[in-house]
This record gives C-alpha cells, sequence and structure tokens, in this order.
C-alpha cells in the first residue's frame, strides 16, 4: 500500500536497492497493480474519453499510464510510435541476485496455478461414472446440496416454490433467447469482435465500463481476460452498461423476475440494480450477501460459472462480516478459499450449503440474505440484476432501518458531501416505504404493520436502555456510598 504512492521510475530505482525489494516489487503482480488502481482515477477523470488500456503487464501498464500523465502536464513530449514500443518491452539486464524465499509469495504464486474447480468430482469417480469430457462431469458435486434446475415454470410456481421459500433455483430455458447471447457466440473474446453489434456507435463510441477503479473499453477489456496471470484478475463488473452503451432489445428482464420490481418505485433514484459482469477464468465475486437485503438472478451468457450458497443463518468459514454488515473481510481470491476453508465448509455445512455449476444460458435466482461466492470455470459474460418483491419487502425495509450505515448503491461512490448522504441513509427507509406505498397501494398495509414492528422494536430496545442505564445509575451510587463508608471509617 505504501509503494502505491510511489511514481514508476521511483519503484523501478527501489527494485535495483537489493533482492528483497526486487522480488518485493517485481515477483507478483499486487505492487504494481496497485499502483495503476491510484494512477487511473487521475487520468480517467481528465476526460470522459481517457480509458486504461493493459499494456500486458501490470508494470507495463503502470509505466504507459505514467507517460500518459506528463504528457497531459506538458512534462514530456509525445511519444514516437517505436518509443511506445521500447516502453512497453524494456532492454532490462538479467536479475542478479540471491535466492529468496517467501511463504506468502508462494501462496500467492500457487494460487494462480490453481484451477477453479479445485475440489470439485475427482477424475476417477467421473471416469467410473462415465461423466468424463461431458458438461455434466462439471454439475456433479458431492460435498454439497445441488441447485434444483428448471424450465417452462409459470411466474406463479417461481414464487411459490422458490421465492417466497427463500430457495435458489436455476432457470435454464430463459438466457438462450437473447439478442446478446447469439452475439457473443460462447465466448468473452467477441466482446472485441462484435463490439459494433453491442454499443451504440460501435467500437468508435468511447464507451467506458468499470472495471474495480479502472475504466476500460470493452475490446481493451477483452484485451485484459485473455492476456492476464494475476491470482485475483480484475472483474468487470459495471452498473451503466444499459443506461447508454448498450444497444436496444439486446436482453430482458425474465419473466418470474419482471413482475415485482419495487425499488422502480423509486424512479431515477433508485439504488444501482443490474451490472454488465466480465471476467477470465479464476475471477469471480468473493463471499458477499447481496446489497440491501435485495432477491438477484444472474444470466450466464459465456463460459461455466462455479456457485457456492449458504443461507442467511450460516456464515461460511473464512468469512468475517463486520456487526453492521458494511464490511466483509475474505481471503484475497477465491482459490485462496477454496485452498483453505473449502474442506471446512464442507465439513461444518454439507446439509445446509449448496454448489452448483451454471452453464451458459441458464439463469440463477440468489435468494435475498444468502451468502454466495462465484468463480469462473472458463471465461464468463453475464448479466445480472437485483430486485425487491412482495416475499422479500420486509426484510429489505427492516434492513434499510436498522442498518442504514449498510446501504449501497445510492451515489456513495462519488458523494461529496458526506452529510447529506448521511441523511439520505438514515431516511431511506421511510422514502422507500412511501413510494412503495403510492406505486403499490395493494401493499400499503403490509409496508405499514412492518414500519409499526419496527417502531415497536425500537421503542423496546429504547426502553431496554433506560433500564440498563437506570440499573448502572444505581449500581454508582451504591459504590459511592460504599466508599463513603469507607472513608468515613479510616
Amino acid at each position: 500500500e505504501i509503494m502505491a504512492f510511489w511514481d514508476p521510475p521511483s519503484l523501478a530505482r527501489l527494485a535495483a536497492a537489493s533482492t528483497g525489494l526486487y522480488v518485493t516489487i517485481n515477483g507478483s503482480n499486487d505492487v504494481w497493480r496497485a499502483l495503476v488502481a491510484a494512477l487511473a482515477p487521475l487520468y480517467q477523470d481528465a476526460s470522459t474519453k481517457h480509458v486504461v488500456e493493459y499494456q500486458g503487464t501490470w508494470r507495463a501498464t503502470a509505466a504507459w499510464l505514467h507517460v500518459q500523465l506528463q504528457q497531459l502536464r506538458g512534462r514530456c513530449l509525445k511519444m514516437s510510435a517505436e518509443a511506445a514500443t521500447s516502453m512497453r518491452s524494456p532492454c532490462c539486464r538479467a536479475f542478479e541476485g540471491r535466492p529468496w524465499h517467501s511463504d506468502s509469495m508462494f501462496q500467492s504464486w500457487l494460487c494462480t496455478l490453481m484451477p477453479p474447480d479445485f475440489k470439485r468430482l475427482d477424475r476417477a469417480t467421473a471416469r467410473k461414472s462415465g461423466l468424463v469430457g461431458t458438461p455434466s462431469a462439471w454439475c456433479a458435486s458431492p460435498m454439497f446440496r445441488d441447485v434444483p434446475r428448471e424450465s417452462g415454470l409459470s411466474v406463479a410456481e417461481f414464487k411459490q416454490r422458490f421465492e417466497q421459500p427463500n430457495t435458489p433455483v436455476i432457470l435454464t430455458d430463459v438466457a438462450k433467447r437473447w439478442r446478446l447471447f447469439e452475439l457473443l457466440g460462447g465466448d468473452l473474446a467477441n466482446l472485441r469482435t462484435r463490439t459494433d453489434d453491442i454499443l451504440r456507435g460501435g467500437a468508435g463510441s468511447g464507451a467506458r465500463f468499470r472495471c474495480e477503479s479502472i475504466l476500460m473499453s470493452l475490446p481493451g477489456y477483452a484485451d485484459y481476460a485473455a492476456q492476464q496471470r494475476d491470482e485475483r484478475a480484475a472483474y468487470l463488473f459495471d452498473a451503466d452498461f444499459n443506461d447508454g452503451p448498450f444497444r436496444d432489445g439486446l436482453w430482458e428482464v425474465p419473466k418470474c423476475f419482471a413482475v415485482d420490481d419495487l425499488f422502480a418505485a423509486l424512479g431515477n433514484k433508485r439504488p444501482n440494480y443490474r451490472w454488465l459482469i466480465a471476467g477470465p477464468a479464476r475471477a469471480g465475486s468473493s463471499f458477499h450477501i447481496d446489497p440491501n437485503f435485495t432477491n438477484a438472478w444472474n444470466a450466464c451468457l459465456t463460459g461455466r460459472k462455479r456457485w457456492l450458497m449458504f443461507p442467511p443463518n450460516v456464515v461460511p468459514p473464512g468469512v468475517y462480516p463486520s456487526e453492521d454488515m458494511a464490511d466483509v473481510t475474505t481471503p484475497v481470491s477465491l482459490t485462496e478459499w477454496l485452498l483453505n476453508y473449502y474442506e471446512e465448509a464442507r465439513r461444518l455445512h454439507h446439509n445446509v450449503g449448496y454448489e452448483c455449476v451454471v452453464e451458459p444460458g441458464e439463469t440463477i435466482f440468489v435468494p435475498c440474505g444468502w451468502w454466495h461466492c462465484v468463480i469462473n470455470l472458463e471465461p464468463s459474460v453475464a448479466v445480472t440484476q437485483n430486485y425487491v418483491s412482495d416475499s422479500n419487502l420486509g426484510k429489505v425495509l427492516k434492513f434499510l432501518k436498522t442498518m442504514p450505515n449498510s446501504i449501497s448503491g445510492i451515489g456513495e461512490e462519488d458523494a461529496t458531501d458526506a452529510a447529506a448522504l448521511a441523511r439520505r441513509r438514515a431516511g431511506f427507509y421511510k422514502e422507500f416505504a412511501d413510494k412503495v406505498k403510492a406505486y403499490r397501494p395493494d401493499l400499503a398495509p403490509a409496508v405499514d404493520a412492518t414500519l409499526d414492528e419496527l417502531h415497536d422494536m425500537e421503542r423496546a430496545r429504547s426502553e431496554a436502555r433506560s433500564r440498563t442505564d437506570a440499573k448502572l445509575e444505581r449500581e454508582r451510587e451504591r459504590l459511592a456510598e460504599i466508599a463513603r463508608e469507607v472513608e468515613v471509617e479510616r
């Protein structure tokens, strides 16, 4: 983290000081990637057309970004094509240093080599069952419960069997009908080759997509996904893809999830709720609960995705949420969790946990409050959306009321007025409740009942605090009286 404040030339000079510093700086991508994350916003904010162009390694990308910023500040001349190529492929003398041993760097290196299907069906068992080389070999999972697969579900069936009981399901017959599924053709690389068909204005549209703190173009991200060798690959996770860059008619909300979307009552003030997701194999999302206690669906368009899921009352091993759920501490990478905690999770929770592989064209329903992680078995593109329905409305209102600091997607990333953000969070449950009652009058009694319950809970907590404070005050007075008596005796 300290090294992220240095500029690339200073880091390069520091790396030459000793074997330990050379290995620490260049032995993994972490230092240079952190530096790119620190420099990228300076470059991206300078122009709405600026995107980070991955140069094959994070070190070369940091050098490229440094030069771009120096040019913007007028501190160096424009480079020729030959000079740019030389910068990306520097002629470095061979490293001469003593052997270096590091357990932490070994763990990171090991995780980059681990296959994303680690701990899945072993080959001997697969061979005996005749599953080797078939898609079902990915789907067999003796360690946890399997997520059921359904097709042709009506909205009523889905709500009765899965949404209301709050249990996961995979819908096999939805996303395969999308135009976007057809355009991608099962290959993440088609984000580059079919850009003109996907984006308004095509490759020259200047559309930028968020990959953590970095903004890239779709073709640029496809190049990065093909070239990277990261322990934890940068994940494209963009909330604005459908508000401008994407052409109309490429996808649609599945009918099972289109009936209820109660955050729509807030109009353009609703929290972020839909994302375009893309990443290479081994990329994914670490264990989390979806924001604001919403339900979610995730449609896989290319590549298989491995899911592990645990019900709300089961926190996975190696996952440490804060008391207000605002922060969650997890291992650095998904493969690190598989290496260190998968067996413990299987031993403790094999009867309540779920594991499955979602195939291209399938859509998984993620119930509210469920812990889940996702790891790409192959390069993957997906579309996901969070929503509130009548089945989880009460839970969402309770979350918004009791955990206001954990409310996300309402502009906290760009907020310049912390006080205004805090005020909106504090009153967001009331704002949402009022809008829902106007949007769906039939739900007004349920909303009022939940608000009354929350009011009663808050009053009960207040009375309990008052009783505790009074008890403490009496105890303080008793101790003070004892102290006075002791003093008199002396």
